[in-house]
């Protein structure tokens, strides 16, 4: 997991009482403060959250037929060409317009 090496923004939340208090007591369960307790705990669910979203699990046979449209890639068609060149413009000009 990464670990942060410079401390210089702030993140406010707002919670109940209650709230608090659980945290402050599994901070103090795990000998942590309850900061580091609360950014610790966040990165790890927001770090599986992103992992979950963004890796693509694919069976043999899917694998297969990825790789086979990489190596074999159908040809651009109109659309796909547009797409291109719409880019290509977002790209260059900061816009579509």
């Amino acid at each position: 997991m990464h670990t942060e090496t410079s401390k210089s923004l702030h993140l406010n939340i707002r919670i109940s009482e209650l709230s608090k208090n659980v945290l402050q007591r599994a901070a103090e369960i795990e000998g942590d403060t309850l900061s580091h307790f609360v950014l610790s705990q966040a990165l790890e669910s927001a770090y599986k959250r992103l992992s979950e979203t963004q890796t693509v699990a694919l069976n043999p046979q899917e694998q297969q037929q990825f790789f086979h449209l990489l190596e074999n890639p159908p040809p651009i068609n109109a659309t796909f060409a547009q797409a291109i060149e719409r880019y290509k413009r977002v790209k260059e000009n900061g816009s579509e317009v």
